[in-house]
């Protein structure tokens, strides 16, 4: 039999079947639990963004985070991210961009497993400092991309006065193949090439970006991402951060297709994610997007450019946000017995 307890102001409930005490998530009655396994796992949670819906997905088979990332991301007749959406009732497109979210943060987790000091005691490094140095510098986000990345002309510039050695380097990509040898196929993609420094804009003497290069007015864009992440909603800001990654993403990978260079302003994604937002419009506009004679549409002019490089800086605006979302959560959550759930 179910009971409330009522702990500092958190929810409990206690299992019939086991008589443990678990926490019990926002959105959830304790009319609707009868079983410790029918609580949803606090990662799929927060990646879905409601404990209801991460009860539908449980229902659905998808129990955890990995679960959730493991998924095909094809959108196919017969295709298992489209079976368990409609088992979960729930949007094939909101179900696809869950399992991208999952992926990201499963890669983060294990990366930070491997670039973890093997003897912290005796040796140890700024495993945040170092991941953000590959990110930025040597275009590795990935255990696979450490993999492929070559040490002597990519990995060790771009970590240039961190202390780390070329033996410190070997000895995380075995740390790298022994995770992807237990990890699932999806995981194991790497990029095909990668830089041997740090991104740079091409600009020449006269101040102008070179043909090479993105049109992209990077100190506005830095303003804007900025002002986007002091935003009071976090949550907010990163799915407006991410909305900007998807649009410029859509650019990047087809700069030819004028379905991704026009957006109506009447459109509900732009309206609470850009308009909603400080500094969102002021990230469109260091993009290049320009309203429509008639108001009525923003568009991406065909000479403006954007490149991989400005969506990495997207990226990375946005993994700071959801990192600053999850230690928030983690505050809050962190008077639970058993956090992890």
């Amino acid at each position: 039999m179910l009971a409330d307890v009522d702990e500092g102001g958190a929810a409990f409930f206690s299992c019939a079947s086991c008589l443990r005490a678990r926490w019990l998530p926002d959105g959830l009655s304790v009319a609707s639990l009868s079983r410790c396994c029918d609580v949803p796992d606090a990662q799929v949670v927060m990646v879905c963004g409601g404990a209801r819906v991460a009860s539908q997905l449980l229902q659905a088979g998808v129990a955890t985070q990995v679960d959730l990332a493991a998924l095909g991301v094809d959108l196919e007749g017969g295709s298992e991210l489209l079976r368990v959406a409609r088992a979960a009732r729930v949007n094939a497109d909101a179900l696809l961009e869950w399992v991208t979210y999952a992926r990201g943060r499963e890669l983060d987790e294990v990366m930070h497993d491997v670039l973890a000091p093997p003897l912290p005691e005796q040796r140890a490094w700024d495993v945040a400092l170092l991941f953000s140095r590959l990110e930025e510098r040597a275009g590795v986000s990935t255990p696979a991309d450490l993999i492929a990345a070559p040490i002597e002309t990519t990995l060790l510039p771009a970590l240039q006065g961190l202390n780390l050695t070329a033996r410190d380097l070997v000895l995380m990509r075995a740390k790298a193949k022994a995770r992807l040898a237990q990890s699932p196929p999806w995981m194991a993609l790497a990029k095909l090439s990668f830089p041997t420094s740090a991104f740079t804009l091409n600009v020449d003497s006269g101040g102008a970006v070179s043909a090479d290069a993105d049109t992209v007015d990077v100190g506005l864009l830095g303003v804007a991402l900025q002002t986007m992440q002091e935003h009071p909603n976090i949550s907010a800001a990163g799915e407006s951060v991410r909305y900007l990654y998807r649009i410029s993403c859509n650019v990047v990978d087809s700069p030819g297709d004028a379905r991704y260079r026009r957006l109506r302003v009447d459109n509900r994604a732009y309206v609470a994610h850009v308009l909603g937002v400080r500094g969102a419009s002021l990230g469109f506009e260091a993009l290049g997007w320009v309203e429509s004679p008639d108001g009525s549409t923003y568009v991406l002019p065909e000479d403006a450019h954007i490149s991989s490089a400005t969506t990495d800086v997207i990226m990375d605006c946005m993994k700071g946000l959801i990192a600053q979302a999850a230690s928030q959560t983690v505050g809050r959550k962190g008077h639970s017995p058993d956090a992890k759930l």
